[in-house]
C-alpha cells in the first residue's frame, strides 16, 4: 500500500498473512493508514474487506487518534468490529457495503464521540488542499483563523504527519486521477510539481511505484464504492 491520507478498517474474513509485521488470521480486524511511507504485506488465499475513510470518521467510530493508524492497528478487542467482522463472513459478497454502512451509522448515533476542535479543522484543511495545486500554507493557515505554527502542530499531534508531508500525499492520489484523463506530463503540472521527472521521483518515494505503475494498481485495487456525504468508500478484495 503506498503513502495515504485515509485511514482503512480491514476485516480479515477468509485466510491470513502478515501486513507490516503483524499477522492476521481470519475473523481479525485491524486499522492502518495516514502513513508517508509505502506498507508492505503479503498473504495466501486471503479475502480481505477493505473500508476506507476520513480519519474524522474513523475517530467517530473508534476514539482511538488517528495518529496512531500509522502502525498496524490490532481492534480485535473492539466487540462492534468483532461482531461486524463475523455478519461479514456471513454475508454474500454484494450486499457487504450495506451491512456495513447500516453499522457504522448506528455506532454514530447510539455512542457519538466529542470530535475535538483540532480534528475539525485538520478536516477543514484536508479539503482546502485537495481543492488546489499549489499550496500557499501562509494562506492556508489564515483562512482557518490559526497560526501556520498552530495548524502544523495540529496535524503532527491528531494525525501523526506534517502538514506539507500531508499536502505531498493528497498531491500524489490527485496525479493519479489526473493521468486516468490526461498524460502525465499535463497531470504533473495541473498536480503542482515542477515536472515530469519530479513528479516520478515523489511516486517512488511515496509507493516505490512509477507513475504507470501506480496508475495500473490503483485501477486494480484502489477502486471505491463511494457513500455519497458519508466520506466511506468501499472496496473488497481476495487474493
Amino acid at each position: 500500500m503506498p503513502a495515504d491520507t485515509s485511514v482503512y478498517l480491514i476485516f480479515i474474513l477468509y485466510g491470513g498473512g502478515v501486513y507490516n509485521g503483524v499477522g492476521m488470521k481470519a475473523g481479525d480486524v485491524i486499522a492502518l493508514g495516514l502513513n508517508k511511507d509505502p506498507m508492505i504485506g503479503f498473504s495466501h488465499y486471503t479475502e480481505l474487506f477493505m473500508v476506507e475513510m476520513e480519519f474524522r470518521l474513523f475517530f467517530q467510530l473508534t476514539g482511538i487518534v488517528p495518529a496512531f493508524c500509522q502502525q498496524v492497528i490490532p481492534l480485535d478487542e473492539d466487540v462492534f468490529l468483532a461482531e461486524l467482522c463475523s455478519r461479514l463472513m456471513e454475508t454474500p459478497s454484494p450486499q457487504r457495503p450495506g451491512v456495513i454502512e447500516q453499522a457504522f451509522l448506528s455506532r454514530i448515533q447510539q455512542d457519538k464521540h466529542l470530535v475535538w476542535r483540532k480534528l475539525e479543522r485538520i478536516d477543514l484543511a484536508s479539503k482546502m488542499l485537495g481543492s488546489v495545486s499549489y499550496v500557499q500554507y501562509d494562506h492556508l493557515a489564515s483562512q482557518l483563523n490559526v497560526s501556520l505554527r498552530q495548524l502544523e502542530r495540529d496535524f503532527s499531534a491528531m494525525l501523526g504527519i506534517t502538514l506539507k508531508d500531508y499536502a505531498r500525499i493528497q498531491r500524489f492520489h490527485r496525479s493519479i486521477r489526473f493521468m486516468k484523463k490526461m498524460s502525465a506530463a499535463e497531470a504533473a503540472f495541473l498536480s503542482g510539481y515542477f515536472d515530469q521527472a519530479h513528479m516520478t521521483k515523489e511516486f517512488k518515494k511515496l509507493s516505490t511505484w512509477t507513475p504507470a505503475q501506480a496508475l495500473q494498481c490503483y485501477d486494480l485495487n484502489f477502486e471505491g464504492i463511494p457513500l455519497g456525504e458519508r466520506s466511506c468508500n468501499m472496496m473488497q478484495s481476495g487474493t
